[in-house]
């Protein structure tokens, strides 16, 4: 009885012994079978298709982790072309990037500057809003250096005072002075006008300014008159066809030592010359009703110098254009539509009949 007894329990070991390692060598065998023998999406045993894999969220960034469904192994996806999947970066998922703190706070963004924006000029008018900003000189005055002998850049200096003028008319030997509120002491003062004005019609306009020492004068951010230096006073013109609407002007200017003298004259393409009124504005020439009514002029300057056969207009670009009933400029009127300029002057006439 003992010996039968002792070998059932011998027995029973073995089959243990071997119940436990079958099953892992089996495993082993069927992951590789799998791997390089089965075909894709077949069961060893069976014929019942896999459940579909799928993307376990908060996969590592070295690449997807594959979790399984239901029993079995499956294989990892076969390499080849495929639908391509884009991987944030955890900086774009908003996660912290290895090694920092989970509560990573978010770097403040920079703020950026307002774009500058300039006021509408030239154009038709540049609408209400803009003609309500007109009318006006905005006048900066400035304390310069006692030796000073041109224009400094004004735009990099602080005013010591800001004042409002209609007309740009200094010229105390007359009791003339606008704007008011100079200051007593006008040795090395500085003054910038700046200002909108509405240009009612087209056409060419001379402007003069009468000025002692420095002055500079754009219109439309073009210099048109420049007198700078110290020097006594005299006079420089400058013509600018300017289109119906509004229009920018700047004038600047210096006094080095005694009474200043500045004054900012325009003659219209019709009219006499006057003194300029930036609330009054300007009044050009107006389209005819009926265009075949007149004559189309190109107003061109020519260089000095020796034309035999006349000057070549296709070489020469138009100050602007004038319009006139006739083709008259006989006599010493000048050419119509041209104000005070007589000489060295090319028109090309265009028009119907």
């Amino acid at each position: 009885m003992r010996p039968s007894y002792l070998g059932i329990v011998v027995a029973a070991l073995g089959i243990l012994a071997l119940l436990t390692v079958v099953p892992s060598f089996g495993e082993d065998y069927l992951v590789i079978k799998n791997r390089e023998a089965e075909p894709r999406g077949e069961i060893p045993g069976g014929k019942a298709e896999p459940k579909p894999l799928q993307i376990a969220p908060g996969a590592p960034s070295s690449g997807p982790m594959i979790q399984e469904k239901g029993p079995g192994v499956t294989a990892p996806p076969r390499e080849g072309p495929g639908p391509v999947m884009k991987k944030e970066a955890p900086a774009e998922r908003g996660e912290p990037l290895p090694g920092e703190p989970a509560a990573r706070e978010k770097a403040p963004a920079l703020e950026k500057a307002p774009p500058i924006t300039r006021k509408p000029v030239g154009g038709p008018a540049g609408g209400p809003a803009a003609e309500r900003d007109t009318g006006t000189f905005t006048v900066n005055v400035y304390k310069l250096p006692d030796n000073i002998k041109e224009l400094p850049d004004y735009s990099a200096l602080r005013p010591e005072k800001v004042l409002t003028a209609e007309k740009i008319n200094m010229l105390p030997a007359k009791g003339e002075m606008q704007p008011a509120g100079i200051p007593q002491d006008t040795n090395g003062m500085g003054l910038r006008f700046m200002g909108m004005f509405v240009v009612s019609g087209e056409g060419i306009f001379r402007w003069r300014v009468f000025a002692k020492d420095g002055v500079r004068m754009h219109v439309d951010d073009k210099t048109l008159i420049e007198n700078d230096g110290i020097h006594e006073a005299d006079s420089k013109t400058g013509y600018i066809h300017l289109a119906q609407g509004v229009h920018s002007i700047i004038v600047d200017s210096f006094n080095a030592s005694g009474q200043p003298t500045l004054q900012l004259f325009v003659e219209p393409p019709l009219g006499q010359e006057q003194i300029f009124s930036i609330a009054q504005g300007l009044q050009g020439w107006r389209e005819p009703k009926k265009p075949y009514d007149v004559l189309w002029g190109q107003v061109y300057f020519v260089p000095q110098g020796k034309y035999p056969k006349g000057p070549d207009f296709n070489r020469i670009s138009p100050i602007g254009r004038v319009i006139a009933p006739d083709l008259s400029i006989s006599g010493g009127e000048g050419f119509p539509g041209l104000p005070g300029r007589k000489d060295m002057v090319g028109l090309r006439y265009e028009g119907f009949f």
